[in-house]
């Protein structure tokens, strides 16, 4: 699937520095870690989401939805406007999840080497709450 996503080049030493700068959340079940999610500040207003992952014999039990909401949450603690991320064009149905969240298109870009885009730019507005 190009172009290939940027986690198949992830080390243990390249999740280890984020960590230096993101927050991570964990959803555990039955004991086990079961999924996770990146995010940070991204300038004054905006929370950007990324790597958000659910262990495959966990999904389709609201865990990924449970992260998305934790994200938000925090990031209207945060005092964050919106939250944004990135999707591949070639994974629609990780598009169809987030549009299910509340997530609208609001850009796409193209990966350096391809002259088409290959990413949509999402974002979610938040209330005060």
């Amino acid at each position: 699937m190009k172009p290939e996503s940027g986690a198949l080049a992830e080390t243990a030493e390249s999740v280890a520095a984020a960590f230096r700068d993101h927050w991570v959340a964990v959803a555990e079940r039955e004991g086990r870690l079961a999924g996770a999610v990146l995010y940070k500040r991204h300038g004054e207003a905006e929370i950007y989401l990324g790597r958000l992952s659910v262990l495959p014999e966990f999904r389709g039990q609201g865990i990924a939805a449970a992260l998305v909401h934790h994200v938000e949450t925090h990031a209207r603690v945060l005092g964050a406007a919106a939250v944004t991320l990135g999707v591949r064009i070639a994974l629609p149905a990780n598009l169809r999840f987030f549009q299910g969240q509340g997530y609208h298109e609001v850009g796409r870009d193209t990966h350096a080497g391809f002259e088409q885009p290959t990413s949509i730019r999402l974002e979610k507005r938040l209330d005060a709450r």
